[in-house]
């Protein structure tokens, strides 16, 4: 009797259903940390007590996209621009950044920020070096949602992103400075595109 009593003294100290499944930490994308959900499951032969585990498929961040970007191309008018979507004049992050720091962060720049400098430069009458700004705050932007504002709900992974934070707004001067140096010639034949598109 007194192992009886001891069991379930055992059961109710020890079983997950008597506290909080807490979400655990998940590996994603670009060195980023979101969290998997927990549930509590019944005991089993195997888990006498029952156990805390992965329940539903978590939450990892999701690059912006271009309707997210803060600087948009607005010269030629909002009917110009949709007829560029439209087109598809834009096709990500061509440039391919040669050292690995700068290179992981292509996937966070590639949906919204590349595609939107994209559109820019085919835009009519924008200036290359407005584009050339708005491609750097549209890449610190996608940084902070990226490592930051798609995650701030849950704090506790907050701190495992923030390096890879610091590292990504670093990496966007240095991919503003590739399209500076070596971005006239597009600029030049994406200009002459976007008349013939929008006209």
């Amino acid at each position: 009797m007194r192992v009886f009593w001891s069991s379930i003294v055992v059961f109710f100290l020890c079983s997950p259903a008597l506290a909080d499944c807490p979400d655990v930490t998940k590996h994603c994308s670009a060195g980023s940390v979101g969290w998997q959900g927990q549930c509590y499951h019944k005991p089993s032969w195997t888990h006498p007590f029952g156990y805390c585990g992965d329940c539903g498929h978590g939450f990892c961040p999701k690059p912006p996209g271009i309707s997210d970007m803060p600087k948009k191309a607005e010269a030629a008018g909002s009917a110009c621009r949709k007829k560029l979507i439209e087109k598809k004049v834009f096709d990500g992050c061509s440039w391919d950044p040669k050292d690995p720091a700068s290179r992981s962060f292509k996937f966070v720049f590639d949906d919204g920020a590349c595609n939107e400098h994209d559109i820019c430069y085919t835009t009519p009458g924008m200036k290359k070096s407005d584009c050339d700004d708005n491609f750097e705050a549209n890449m610190k932007y996608a940084c902070e949602s990226f490592y930051f504002n798609q995650i701030k709900s849950h704090p506790f992974v907050v701190p495992l992103n923030a390096p890879q934070l610091g590292l990504c707004e670093t990496a966007a001067p240095f991919w503003k400075a590739a399209v500076v140096v070596a971005g006239l010639e597009a600029y030049q034949k994406d200009q002459k595109r976007g008349k013939e598109i929008c006209e």
